[in-house]
């Protein structure tokens, strides 16, 4: 696997949302289940998971159980609050209406993973409404791995300082310093 410049950015979370919105990628053990992501590596409650991750699509799937549900590598992973609408309801997580998207859910992995670990892979985060602003931080204190250009979209005015694989440096010195087109992962500092 390539390396990584590694940017840290000492700034309130919601300055680097414009990062966010559109897609990132994480790196995560092929085979990790999702509750272990989301509540273990990324420390999110049952109380965020329950409201900011009501509703959660792996690969186009609707899941229900996160403990079942687990990453490959090259995956896409959506979550989103409580959608309205009887389409909400039936796409949300433990849904008593579910059983009428059977057809569409992600089957039961827990038994059927016979495949070797893969190691290490990315995976395709995409965050919507509660999602973005609960979960949001979580990711970005973990590290989300982005094209270096979109870097471009975080207010300057709004950022105390960064750091690039471990040095200190200049934000505007930082942004001329790298090549657009590499992905470089970007996290908050703590």
């Amino acid at each position: 696997m390539s390396t990584f410049h590694s940017i840290t950015v000492r700034a309130e979370h919601k300055t680097l949302f414009p990062l966010l919105r559109e897609g990132f990628d994480i790196l995560a053990g092929s085979g990790t289940s999702l509750q272990s992501l989301l509540g273990e590596d990324l420390g999110l409650s049952g109380e965020v998971l329950d409201s900011a991750c009501a509703t959660v699509f792996l690969d186009g799937h609707p899941v229900d159980d996160l403990e079942t549900a687990r990453l490959r590598p090259g995956c896409r992973l959506a979550l989103s609050g409580a959608m309205p609408g009887v389409c909400g309801i039936t796409m949300r997580r433990h849904s008593p209406v579910g059983g009428m998207r059977s057809g569409i859910a992600l089957a039961d992995e827990a038994e059927e993973d016979d495949t070797p670990d893969a190691g290490e892979g990315s995976c395709r985060v995409l965050l919507f409404n509660l999602a973005l602003n609960q979960a949001g931080p979580a990711f970005l204190e973990h590290g989300v791995l982005v094209e270096a250009a979109r870097l471009l979209r975080v207010d300057p005015a709004n950022v105390a300082g960064a750091e690039l694989d471990g040095e200190a440096v200049e934000w505007s010195d930082l942004l001329r310093g790298l090549d657009p087109q590499r992905i470089v992962v970007v996290r908050t500092a703590a």
